[in-house]
């Protein structure tokens, strides 16, 4: 073959991938307006001309639902469990009783300080009688003053110890009342961590309870919005498990910042903490400087997917123009890119 014929099957070779290309390319196709949407119609609705506006600014914060009264019960004394009356879950009222150790050991330690005090009850009678035989007689002539003074001496050691028997009574009756681990309030048990059978030790937590009344928003908060809330200040509250929006009252900042995050803790108290649960997740929103922004009907913002989209109208068209979104406040939604103070959009109407 010669050097002209390779050259031009060379040159065609070439010549058909560039045609190639450019078919997929869409060189050979009509375009399609960048900025447009296919259709140019106008579409049934309400006009509205966009503005910018100030509006209250805010900050979301996340947090977690905590309970403002728990408490884990553990018992005071070394015993055996021999009933768990609850589980967790459990609605329970103030002095109810939860767990019952074994008391055998604490009966016997108590019929003995019994038997003690009725024996130093005893020794004070005779003493008592003593002294009077001897202040009779020492009125009498018939004792020595050293007499009746060991005679008034003696009921007074007496005395005191009936008094010290008494006092060890006391001590086992309200060791008795140790055996019964009642409830300190009305609340719902959160968790147990023994059955019975187990060893109940001084210390060891037994019961978890939380008051489902009174419960809170503990969240953190950066350094650069702390200034925003004080002790008092009303927030938004918004819990996600429950779909539901409630009022919240800072009552607390711990007053020193985490130095790793920049971070401060703040708490809320929950106005209605119906049907929380510590744990759940929150998010506490912060009334910050008001700003100017373009803020449009939500109704007005259309979803393609992941992507927001409202309908603009130019000469008469309608066009699709893609939105970029930020904060929400009543029936409003800020637009933070895609659209220019002065143009106007379209609210479809709703079939």
């Amino acid at each position: 073959m010669s050097k002209s014929v390779r050259y031009l099957m060379l040159a065609l070779a070439i010549l058909g991938l560039a045609v190639l290309l450019a078919y997929f390319a869409g060189v050979f196709h009509d375009k399609i307006s960048a900025t447009k949407d296919n259709h140019t119609m106008q579409l049934p609705g309400t006009a509205v001309v966009v503005a910018a506006q100030s509006m209250p600014a805010v900050e979301q914060v996340a947090g977690t639902v905590q309970a403002t009264n728990d408490t884990m019960l553990a018992s005071r004394i070394m015993a055996t469990i021999l009933r768990v009356n609850v589980r967790a879950g459990d609605a329970v009222t103030a002095q109810d009783v939860l767990i019952e150790l074994d008391d055998e050991a604490l009966v016997a330690v108590r019929e003995q300080r019994v038997q003690e005090a009725e024996a130093a009850g005893a020794a004070l009678e005779e003493a008592q009688l003593n002294q009077s035989r001897i202040t009779s007689l020492r009125e009498q002539g018939s004792v020595s003053a050293a007499a009746l003074d060991q005679a008034l001496t003696a009921t007074r050691r007496a005395i005191a110890l009936e008094e010290r028997a008494q006092r060890a009574v006391a001590e086992a009756n309200a060791a008795m009342n140790y055996s019964l681990i009642r409830a300190p309030m009305t609340g719902t048990v959160v968790e147990h961590y023994a059955e019975a059978g187990d060893m109940a030790s001084p210390g060891q937590p037994l019961l978890k309870l939380f008051n489902p009344g009174q419960m809170r928003v503990e969240a953190t908060v950066r350094e650069s919005l702390i200034q925003y809330v004080q002790l008092g200040t009303e927030l938004d509250a918004q819990i996600d498990a429950v779909d539901e929006k409630m009022t919240a009252v800072v009552e607390e900042i711990v007053p020193a910042a985490d130095p790793t995050s920049r971070t401060f803790v703040l708490k809320a108290r929950l106005a209605n903490a119906t049907g929380l649960f510590p744990g759940m997740f929150a998010r506490l929103f912060i009334p910050v400087a008001a700003v100017e922004s373009i803020w449009v009907p939500a109704n007005a913002v259309q979803r393609a997917g992941q992507l927001s989209f409202v309908y603009v109208r130019q000469a008469g068209e309608d066009q699709r123009r893609f939105v970029r979104l930020g904060n929400r406040h009543a029936d409003l939604v800020e637009v933070r890119s895609g659209l220019t103070s002065g143009e106007t959009i379209i609210i479809p109407v709703t079939t």
